[in-house]
């Protein structure tokens, strides 16, 4: 990869060109550079006019600033460009030029919807979470629209029908098909049969292998459920926690970072198996969703929930639409159930 420097970070008045070996990807700009900085909340690399905004401001200066630097403020500001470029180069993995472009066009792909026949403001989604979940800067908030609520949606089209697609136990389904343990129908029924325990209350086991696989202690998952010892011992080494915990732990420890499914860097350690799992669902989800639309290009995007979608879809193709079983995401070929809910027939 080829790092360039353009004008407002270059002291030289030349075209200077940083290349990086270690990654496959075409050249980016500083500016492209700070984007990628900024949506993983890192402080960007300051142009000179903003290193030096208040000597710059003071002389009323309104281009070519390092014409009136002097060789002393050059070498201050190269040195800090140095620096920064230094410490951050190593989060510009190969995820932000394949799999977060891919992700970026599926939210280009959003239409608008009609709630109370006011056509709603298509919805601005963000990246830059700590783990990567997408929410909504601007247009209207679907993310905190309750689901109770959703069947007061509408399609604008009135030939369309209005669809939730919804994928089952996303998140500890990702997990194990991840780890190349693979199951039929229900996660949770798969986890039980494999170790013998007896499901007297499905909602409470769910609750119970999610708080697991998120790292709760023994007593924490026994105050929620009534799983022996053994049954939390069994269900750790199932899922290998403890084990991926630990190599997480280790690559934090030596890069600073870990990255998850899909490479996108995860610069936080506070539970570092649960940000592995929320940040690869978050780009799986969007990946296996935009696959879906490409494939079946007679649906509309109309907003993205997490671990599910609306969408719009024509009166003649809607039997096509409920055939539909799983969705599969080609880069990890993974493949999840989906539930598809009609929201609303016009």
């Amino acid at each position: 990869m080829n790092l360039i420097i353009e004008k407002e970070y270059n002291t030289a008045n030349q075209k200077i060109i940083i290349n990086f070996k270690n990654l496959k990807s075409k050249s980016i700009t500083i500016t492209e550079f700070n984007r990628l900085l900024s949506m993983l909340n890192l402080s960007k690399i300051k142009s000179i006019n903003e290193y030096f905004g208040k000597f710059i401001n003071q002389l009323s200066i309104k281009e070519n600033y390092y014409l009136y630097l002097s060789n002393n403020q050059k070498n201050i500001y190269n040195k800090y460009l140095k620096n920064s470029i230094k410490e951050n180069i190593k989060y510009v993995t190969e995820y932000f030029f394949d799999a977060f472009r891919e992700r970026k066009l599926f939210f280009k792909k959003l239409k608008p919807l009609l709630l109370n026949d006011n056509i709603l403001d298509i919805p601005v989604y963000e990246h830059s979470s700590k783990t990567g979940r997408a929410t909504i800067k601007s247009g209207f908030n679907f993310l905190t629209f309750k689901k109770v609520n959703r069947h007061n949606l509408k399609p604008v089209d009135k030939n369309d029908i209005l669809y939730e697609i919804d994928f089952i136990s996303c998140e500890p389904s990702f997990y194990l098909m991840s780890k190349e343990i693979y199951y039929k129908n229900d996660v949770y029924a798969h986890i039980a049969n494999e170790l013998s325990i007896k499901i007297k209350d499905r909602s409470i086991f769910k609750r119970s292998i999610l708080a697991i696989l998120y790292g709760a202690d023994q007593k924490t998952v026994q105050a929620i459920s009534n799983l022996s010892k053994k049954n939390y011992e069994d269900i750790n080494n199932f899922l290998n926690v403890l084990n991926f915990k630990k190599e997480l732990i280790e690559t934090f420890q030596n890069k600073n970072y870990i990255e998850n499914f899909y490479g996108r860097p995860i610069l936080y350690d506070n539970n570092l198996v649960n940000y592995w799992i929320q940040s690869s669902v978050a780009d799986f989800c969007c990946l296996a969703f935009n696959q879906f639309l490409e494939k079946n290009n007679y649906l509309k995007l109309n907003a993205f929930i997490h671990d599910a979608i609306i969408v719009s879809c024509p009166k003649n193709k809607e039997k096509e639409l409920l055939s539909t079983r799983s969705i599969l995401e080609k880069r990890s070929n993974i493949n999840l159930e989906v539930k598809i809910t009609k929201l609303h027939n016009n």
